[in-house]
């Protein structure tokens, strides 16, 4: 199980309406710049996270909501990383 959806709805964290979120690494590590000399370590990393929320730079992220797996779900061509192209094909479509 993945821990935005153990901490997402973990019974022991309900009373507290928990909002959990998941950052980009590269948004902590830029984050971390702002913070001149501090070793990296767990726990100034665990500090560092919970800085980062608490100066309000999740404002823009949306809180987690469980992931759900839908093995009916058909796979859809459209959502293919790339397109192959053959010699000749007019890429723009003009």
């Amino acid at each position: 199980m993945h821990i935005s959806n153990f901490l997402s709805t973990s019974e022991a964290l309900m009373p507290y309406k928990p909002y959990v979120f998941c950052v980009n690494p590269n948004a902590t590590s830029n984050y971390r710049k702002s913070y001149i000399g501090m070793e990296k370590t767990d726990p100034t990393d665990a500090y560092l996270i919970a800085d980062f929320g608490r100066v309000g730079r999740t404002k823009k992220l949306e809180p987690w909501r469980r992931a759900v797996h839908r093995p009916e779900t058909p796979y859809k061509a459209s959502y293919a990383p790339f397109r192959v192209h053959h010699q000749g094909e007019d890429l723009y479509g003009l």
